[in-house]
C-alpha cells in the first residue's frame, strides 16, 4: 500500500474488524536483508514520514511492485491511530541456511497484534 493510501487502508481495516476482533500483521522491518541489497536508484522518495521522522523506507522492485521497511514504532503509530489497540508488537528474526552456499542469511520482520476495541 503506498503510504499516501495508509490512513484510508486502515479506515478499512478497522471498519471490516469486529469489536474485540484482531489482526495480525507481518512485514519487512528496518534493515531486513532484501533492504540492505537494494540500490540507492530503487529507492522512492516520499511526501509522508514514519514515526522517527524520516521518510519511509520504500522501494521499488525491477517488476514495479513496492516494498516497505518498517520500524516498530511505525507500526504502533499507524495501528493505534486508526484506533487499534496494540498487544504485541516485536522484531522476528528468521535465519535461512543455504546448504548449496553454506550462507546463513538473516531476515528481521515487523511481528504485531492489534484489537479493536469493545464499543
Amino acid at each position: 500500500v503506498p503510504p499516501k493510501r495508509v490512513p484510508r487502508f486502515m479506515k478499512q481495516i478497522f471498519d471490516a474488524t469486529k469489536c474485540g476482533g484482531k489482526v495480525c500483521f507481518r512485514d519487512y522491518a528496518l534493515y531486513d536483508l532484501p533492504m540492505m541489497r537494494f540500490k540507492e536508484t530503487h529507492s522512492i522518495h516520499s511526501t509522508c514520514s514514519d514515526a522517527d521522522g524520516k521518510t519511509p523506507r520504500l522501494y521499488e522492485r525491477g517488476d514495479g511492485t513496492l516494498s516497505r521497511f518498517f520500524s516498530l514504532d511505525t507500526i504502533r503509530d499507524i495501528f493505534e491511530s486508526s484506533g487499534f489497540i496494540m498487544e504485541e508488537l516485536r522484531y522476528a528474526t528468521v535465519f535461512n541456511d543455504n546448504r548449496k552456499t553454506g550462507e546463513r542469511l538473516k531476515r528481521a520482520f515487523v511481528h504485531a497484534v492489534f484489537r479493536k476495541p469493545q464499543d
